[in-house]
C-alpha cells in the first residue's frame, strides 16, 4: 500500500532505524523488490533516479510503479531521487509522487540553498516532502564504476543546520564517507560526523552510497541519526547476476526475469537486516495514527501523502 515518506522517515529516526531506499530501473526490478520486501514484512521506499528515466521515461515507469506500490501487501513510497532541474521535480509532482530530492549539492553553497529553497517551496506547495543534499556524495546512480573517494566532500554539522532551516527541507541527504558506484578501497565512514549532523539538525537524515559500505558502519550511522539508507547499485547487481546465470531451457524470457527478480531478495534482505528495519505491521500501525492525528489537527508538518495515499486504491 502507499504511504507517507514523511512518516517512514520521521518514526525511524525517532526510533532509531532506517527505511531502506531501492533504486529502480524498470518494472521487473520494482517487483522484485516489493516481492522481497513483503516475504521479509518490512516498508520501503521505491527510488527513481534520473538514470530510470532516461531509460524509461518518468511517467510510464511511475504509472507502473504506483500499481505495484499501491497493491504491496507492506507500506511503499515512491520517491523522485536526485532530481536535477525545477521542471524534473515539477513533473514528478504532478505524477503524484510520494516525496522529492533536488540535488544542487555539485553547486556553491549559496547558490545550492538558493535553489533548494525555491524547489522547496514548490514541493511544499504541493504538500510532498522534500530531500536535498548538503556537502557531495561522489559517482552517479545504480552504476558498478568506481568512484574517487578522494572527491568527497563532507558535509559541516553547522552548515547543515543553516542550510536545513533556510531551505525547509525534510530530509537532508550527508557526506560522511561514502560514494555512488562501487569502492575502490574499503570506505571508512565518519560515525561521529553523523551524531554531530543530527544533533544540530533534528531530522531525518539518509545515507547515499548504501551499496558496498560495510555493514557494520552502516549500523554504527542508523544509530546516530541515519533515517533513510538508499541502495542501488546492489540491487542492480544482483538482478543481472540472476539473468546471467539463469538457465533458460527454452527461449522463454520470463525465465530470465524470474530468475533476476529472484536474486534480488537476498539483496534486499540483507539490507533491512543490516538497517535493523521494523516491521511493517508495526509501522503500519504508527501511519494509521499519524494520519488520524493529521486529519484530526489539520498538521502540516507531514504533508499530502499520509492521508491521501494511506489506503489507495
Amino acid at each position: 500500500m502507499r504511504v507517507s515518506t514523511a512518516v517512514l522517515l520521521e518514526d525511524a529516526h525517532k526510533n532509531r532505524y532506517a527505511v531502506p531506499a531501492y533504486n529502480t530501473i524498470n518494472l521487473e526490478i520494482t517487483r522484485g523488490i516489493v516481492s522481497a520486501a513483503e516475504r521479509l514484512n518490512v516498508p520501503i521506499l521505491l527510488g527513481v533516479a534520473y538514470d530510470a528515466i532516461e531509460h524509461m521515461g518518468m511517467e510510464p515507469l511511475f504509472r507502473g510503479i504506483e500499481v505495484i506500490a499501491r497493491d504491496a501487501a507492506v507500506p511503499v513510497a515512491i520517491h523522485l531521487d536526485h532530481g536535477r532541474t525545477y521542471e524534473e521535480v515539477a513533473e514528478a509532482l504532478r505524477l503524484g509522487f510520494d516525496s522529492v530530492m533536488i540535488d544542487f549539492s555539485y553547486l556553491p553553497y549559496a547558490e545550492n540553498l538558493a535553489r533548494t529553497a525555491e524547489v522547496a517551496r514548490m514541493a511544499h506547495a504541493m504538500n510532498t516532502p522534500i530531500e536535498a543534499e548538503i556537502g557531495h556524495v561522489p559517482g552517479g546512480e545504480n552504476v558498478t564504476t568506481t568512484s574517487e573517494e578522494s572527491d568527497i566532500v563532507y558535509t559541516d554539522p553547522k552548515t547543515a543546520a543553516e542550510f536545513s532551516e533556510k531551505t525547509g527541507v525534510d530530509f537532508l541527504a550527508v557526506s560522511v564517507g561514502t560514494i555512488h558506484g562501487l569502492y575502490k578501497s574499503k570506505p571508512n565512514l565518519k560515525i561521529d560526523l553523523v551524531g554531530q549532523i543530527d544533533a544540530a539538525v533534528r531530522k531525518p537524515l539518509v545515507l547515499h552510497g548504501g551499496s558496498g559500505t560495510p555493514d557494520e558502519q552502516v549500523k554504527a550511522a542508523i544509530a546516530k541519526g541515519i533515517s533513510k539508507v538508499n541502495v542501488g547499485t546492489n540491487v542492480m547487481c544482483a538482478c543481472v547476476r540472476g539473468v546471467t546465470g539463469a538457465s533458460y531451457g527454452q527461449c522463454d524470457a520470463r525465465a530470465c526475469m524470474n530468475a533476476g527478480r529472484e536474486a534480488i531478495y537476498d539483496a534486499v534482505s540483507a539490507t533491512v537486516e543490516t538497517f535493523g528495519t521494523k516491521a511493517a505491521s508495526v509501522v503500519l500501525v504508527g501511519c494509521k495514527v499519524a494520519a488520524a492525528a493529521a486529519e484530526a489537527f489539520g498538521s502540516k508538518a507531514l504533508r499530502r501523502p499520509i492521508s491521501s495515499h494511506l489506503g489507495q486504491n
